[in-house]
């Protein structure tokens, strides 16, 4: 009895409870970053880079419409609407799930990426112990990964940056059997090729850390046993051979996949100003970019050191390295420290722009850290301690940063209501047939358009050679009769809304406008009013009446600045503007109306819907006043014509106030102009 008590006790006092600590804080940033992923996996991908997340979006939904082609379509670009960059797997992936579970494509799209990133830590954890690395080094890259505000908001973002991440750390794993073991050449080159054709940028800097391992430990064998001894050595001779063509196979398929990829965007002129040789520039920077301040000050110190890794996580990594002896854990730690920066000097210019960019790379340093810390424990107590510290202030540190920096984006929810490019989606994809494309100026070539509408079109940037020919003649875009709508920002200088409004007199066509967008679209019979339109209504919504009250402005009326002439209107009538209860007090309306008033003093009231007001916060520097915006897009019965006076009211804590300071006259016709000829 008391031999067994003896053995209870000497068990209980070999538990290692750092490591339990360790574990459990990987266990629950695991938990946390799953927890985020998916409660919020339906937003709508309205967030950041919202440019890259719907181009993604929109292949992996024609994907899922026309089967698998090397020649995907991404159509965004026009006619013959295939623009390929990269091998889609990640896309493939999405739309086969998406197909066989149905519902959103935005949640299938952010969950399997998600997922990716989930199952990140499996190679690792190969890889660490093939290293003979201390095992509690997986747990604290558990915790600073999951943890890390750039893992956890990009993460789950619908993009392919995890599914890259994950092939180069398993081709990652499969070198290291091929350097020790000497097998898996086949595997290393199979998911390097996979790594290499979803996202070059992310594998290739691997790859070429991996090679000048394989090529130093070449030199030091020379050094060793001499030229001739090495090169006469029938095993050093197939060793050789084979981690040259498991290089060499995934180098031929991306320069192939590239070069296909070429001539497919060549079949349009859109295209042809896409091909890598038109990119190469933006893909691999400058030598100014690479020596700039913004490199170093804003990406690898505020987005990476201060933002993900506790401010001096790197430097524990590279202290370590003049403290080890240990030759297999020397150099995983500075080949992690190599891979996770020599990107931002390969392709320094996409690292700048985007600021996602940089978790294709972080990860490696997360590891660097994550080893450097664990050997910690190995030494003096003091050390024990002082790394157990680190890695909680490197979590806590994260975790605070996503509190204040993201969190926010992510619980945010974009509706038609409150996201204008919704909104438009919405209305285009109720008022345009599938089988007709839409020509779109003012979102750059972003697919966010194109996407949300399941429409195919020619989403035309400035920089596009023709742009001149085709905003002055939208419909040579497409063949005769396949035009389906005009979608055009009002901001900016080319077209005007004047030349849209004139090209559309001439196809008798007719203009509506949505937030800050003129839409021309073909004219509806009179019988059938536009999608989204609202109706007007005679009851009053409140017998409490105040007649006074409100401070606001209308800002347009059919996309026109109000003046004090009349404004003739026909069947759609659209409006926009803000109203608050009043501004001293920063109070707004519970509901805003406008109100249509007959000669006959009988008033017309019809519910309008907000629209965010930022700019009108800012001015009078009183945030609830960002409330205040509304718009309203109205269908006019037939009956209703004649003289009106058109005004705003609005129903605050159950009363109604009627404000009498909008007093506009606009006249409403009998003839509608979708009848003209």
């Amino acid at each position: 009895m008391f031999e067994d008590l003896k053995k209870n006790i000497k068990t209980y006092n070999n538990i290692d409870y750092t490591e339990l600590i360790l574990f459990f804080l990987g266990f629950i940033c695991i938990l946390y970053a799953t927890y985020m992923a998916i409660t919020y996996s339906g937003q709508a991908l309205c967030d950041r880079h919202s440019f890259r997340q719907t181009q993604t979006a929109l292949t992996a939904y024609w994907l899922a419409k026309n089967g698998f082609s090397f020649a995907y379509e991404t159509p965004v670009g026009g006619f013959p609407w295939s623009i390929p960059f990269e091998f889609p797997i990640y896309q493939y992936l999405v739309s086969l799930v998406w197909k066989i579970t149905g519902g959103s494509l935005d949640i299938v799209g952010r969950l399997v990426s998600f997922f990716f990133l989930l199952i990140c830590p499996l190679p690792v954890y190969y890889i660490f112990k093939n290293l003979d690395i201390n095992k509690k080094s997986l747990y604290i890259f558990c915790a600073i990964l999951f943890s890390s505000p750039l893992y956890i908001y990009w993460g789950r973002t619908f993009m392919i940056e995890t599914t890259a991440i994950f092939f180069s750390l398993v081709m990652i794993k499969f070198f290291i059997d091929a350097f020790f073991k000497n097998k898996g050449y086949f595997l290393f080159s199979f998911f390097a090729s996979l790594a290499l054709l979803q996202k070059i940028t992310t594998a290739l800097p691997v790859m070429v850390i991996l090679g000048l391992i394989y090529g130093v430990s070449i030199i030091r064998e020379i050094y060793k046993s001499g030229l001739m001894n090495y090169m006469s050595d029938r095993i050093v001779q197939k060793r050789f051979i084979k981690f040259s063509f498991s290089f060499l196979i995934p180098l031929i398929l991306a320069i192939a996949w590239t070069e296909y990829t070429d001539k497919i965007k060549l079949l349009s002129d859109f295209g042809a100003q896409l091909t890598s040789s038109s990119l190469s520039s933006w893909n691999w920077g400058t030598f100014h970019q690479r020596i700039s301040a913004p490199l170093y000050t804003n990406v690898i110190w505020k987005r990476m050191f201060f933002g993900n890794l506790g401010t001096f996580g790197c430097g524990v990594a590279i202290a370590y390295l003049f403290l080890q002896q240990k030759i297999k854990v020397k150099t995983a730690v500075a080949g992690s420290l190599l891979m996770g920066l020599l990107p931002l000097f390969l392709f320094s210019n996409l690292h700048i722009v985007h600021d996602y960019y940089q978790s294709s790379c972080l990860i490696f340093l997360i590891a660097a850290v994550a080893i450097s810390l664990s050997e910690g424990f190995k030494k003096t107590k003091k050390l024990h301690y002082i790394s157990l510290l680190l890695t909680l202030f490197i979590v806590v540190s994260n975790f605070s940063i996503y509190t204040s920096n993201y969190y926010a984006l992510v619980t945010h929810k974009f509706t038609v209501e409150n996201t204008s490019i919704l909104e438009v989606a919405e209305t285009l994809k109720n008022e345009v047939p599938q089988d007709k494309y839409l020509v779109v100026f003012g979102n750059d070539w972003s697919s966010s358009i194109a996407y949300f509408s399941e429409r195919k079109t020619f989403t035309v940037p400035k920089w596009y050679a023709a742009y001149d020919k085709i905003s002055s003649s939208p419909e040579s875009a497409f063949g005769e009769g396949q035009l389906g709508g005009v979608v055009l920002h009002t901001k900016i200088d080319s077209p005007t809304r004047n030349q849209l409004k004139q090209w559309a007199f001439k196809k008798n066509w007719e203009i509506i406008n949505v937030a800050d967008w003129d839409i021309a679209l073909p004219k509806v019979i009179p019988s059938r009013p536009r999608w989204g339109y609202s109706h007007i209504e005679s009851k009053t919504p409140s017998t409490d009446i105040v007649h006074s009250g409100g401070e606001g402005h209308i800002d347009t009326i059919n996309a026109a600045r109000p003046n004090q002439n009349t404004i003739t209107v026909h069947n759609l009538l659209s409006v926009q503007g803000w109203l608050a209860d009043s501004i001293a007090n920063g109070t707004i309306p519970d509901q805003t109306f406008i109100t249509l008033q007959n000669n006959a003093g009988n008033i017309f009231y019809a519910k309008t819907k907000k629209h965010p007001r930022p700019d009108v916060a800012k001015y009078f520097k009183k945030s609830s006043l960002a409330d205040t915006g509304f718009t309203i897009k109205l269908a006019l019965p037939k009956t209703m014509t004649g003289q009106y006076r058109l005004g705003l009211a609005y129903v605050r804590k159950g009363k109604l106030h009627i404000c009498s300071q909008f007093n506009l006259p606009i006249t409403i016709v009998s003839e509608r102009i979708h009848d003209k000829k």
